[in-house]
């Protein structure tokens, strides 16, 4: 009986262990809540985060277009980082990021030509949006 006892505490100290060093499902709902800030004219092709540790936090990054010319999605694209910057979620942009790229569209197409942006930046806690 001893033995057993012993076996369900060490069992019981695992579990919570586990669940103490378990992070906050912070990429997904992370990744919800950007979705829901972006603008109509704005499409996200690719997101990556990851876990840094407790000293640097998640590290992301996104890509995406916007159908506009290239001075009106230059103005989309800083009025996004202004809002993400200004976040509850102190979200910390990169400078690096490339902001617009310039994709022309197919040669005797209608469809308006397509920016390309890049945004790298840092989420500081380990929390839920």
């Amino acid at each position: 009986l001893i033995v057993r006892n012993q076996q369900v505490v060490r069992q019981r100290e695992f579990i919570r262990e586990l669940s103490d060093e378990r992070l906050a499902p912070v990429p997904g709902k992370f990744l919800g809540w950007l979705a829901g800030t972006i603008p109509a004219e704005m499409r996200l092709v690719d997101f990556s985060i990851k876990w840094n540790g407790l000293d640097e936090g998640w590290s992301f990054r996104v890509e995406g277009s916007v159908e506009a010319d290239e001075e009106t999605s230059r103005e989309i694209i800083f009025a996004w980082r202004r809002q993400l910057s200004r976040s509850p979620l102190r979200i910390k942009l990169a400078d690096t990021a490339r902001a617009v790229i310039t994709a022309p569209s197919a040669p005797g197409t209608m469809v308006p030509t397509e920016q390309r942006f890049n945004l790298e930046g840092t989420l500081l806690e380990n929390a839920e949006p």
